[in-house]
């Protein structure tokens, strides 16, 4: 008589996640830096390159501030000083990070970031005509972006 061969899925045994290694990167974003970032984007909420392109108000804010990356400007290095100084921050909405702000850094070397996108950020401003209204927005600017007014 023939027995018919056991189905693959009844001896299956639960699959566990062996433990990753955290990354030097993911050890240096712990939960100083959620909470110093939290107070940061609380005190700047608007995303710096929505307003460099006129998007007004409410508009810029319509990835919710939940969705905002505090950004630094010119990669740190890791450099646990300059991780958090002011002067190096800016809030972007997760879209103008993840797709603008990226492709300056790839583009430049470190040490030229910050020049740069500070040029690309008022190339923004000039192309929408949003000078008067990143005037209007001044105090929502982070210190790091206070040049854009000079």
């Amino acid at each position: 008589m023939a027995i018919a061969p056991q189905r693959i899925g009844d001896r299956r045994q639960p699959t566990t996640k062996l433990p990753q290694a955290r990354s030097r990167d993911s050890r240096l974003y712990d939960h100083v830096w959620r909470k110093y970032a939290r107070r940061f984007s609380t005190g700047y909420p608007l995303c710096v390159l929505c307003l460099c392109r006129g998007r007004i108000g409410e508009e810029s804010r319509r990835c919710g501030r939940e969705r905002n990356v505090v950004d630094h400007i010119e990669p740190f290095g890791g450099d646990r000083e300059m991780m958090f100084d002011a002067d190096n921050l800016q809030t972007l909405c997760k879209r103008c990070h993840d797709r603008d702000k990226q492709r300056v850094e790839r583009r430049h070397p470190a040490g030229t970031v910050r020049r740069h996108w500070l040029e690309y950020l008022r190339s923004e401003m000039a192309d929408h005509h949003a000078a008067e209204h990143v005037a209007n927005f001044a105090a929502m600017l982070p210190p790091g972006v206070q040049a854009l007014l000079e």
